[in-house]
């Protein structure tokens, strides 16, 4: 397994993923996303196939929204094989699919870009904005997470890269961190973080001209 795989796949996991868990057993692993991100799905299918060595479906899910009146389409992978999850987590550097101390230790001894690859493909996004003090424009990258450490943790890799680490905002439900991206981290970005990206249109935002602002 090629180790950047194997990073970009945690982090769609601990973004996008779903553990589900019962009486200290994992009971079954999936990942849901829309049409948008099918190319994201495809990826990560393929790498847990290798993984767990057997093939998995993609399966269309119809959902009824009560409030908006209308369906919505998703597409999921899951995984509810106790052995095969068994198999999985014994292959795993820290035989863990969670972001916890062991995981949080051996990534630090990684690259990181692409494990922020698999975090931004999951659930971040490149914004691009006016500024407030005079008519250009500036880009920033946000990531979203039910809790601040794992965003804690981005700012340490970042700062180990002498990169910015930009601010966590802490909210009832869930935690953003925001950087503005200047040219260095631009270039940062594009080196280490755009080859392992999936997603067409945050390739498209961060591939745009560059606009970084001061950091």
């Amino acid at each position: 397994m090629n180790e950047n795989d194997l990073l970009w796949w945690f982090g769609v996991l601990h973004t996008d993923g779903y553990v589900y868990k019962k009486d200290d057993s994992i009971r079954e692993l999936r990942l849901r996303v829309g049409k948008q991100s099918m190319m994201m799905l495809i990826k990560w299918k393929s790498i847990l196939d290798s993984l767990t060595e057997k093939e998995h479906k993609i399966l269309k899910e119809e959902t009824y929204d009560k409030r908006y009146k209308k369906y919505w389409t998703s597409y999921s992978i899951r995984e509810g094989s106790s052995s095969a999850l068994n198999e999985l987590i014994q292959k795993l550097p820290t035989r863990s699919l969670y972001f916890n101390s062991e995981f949080e230790g051996w990534l630090k001894e990684k690259r990181i870009g692409a494990y922020l690859a698999g975090v931004i493909d999951g659930d971040g996004c490149i914004q691009i904005r006016k500024r407030y003090f005079d008519k250009g424009y500036e880009k920033l990258l946000k990531i979203s997470d039910k809790t601040p450490q794992k965003l804690f943790t981005i700012q340490q890799l970042l700062l180990k890269n002498m990169m910015p680490k930009g601010y966590v905002t802490e909210y009832k439900n869930h935690s953003d961190l925001w950087i503005y991206i200047n040219k260095e981290f631009e270039k940062w970005l594009r080196i280490k973080v755009l080859p392992h990206l999936t997603l067409a249109h945050k390739i498209e935002r961060l591939s745009s001209g560059s606009l970084g602002g001061e950091q």
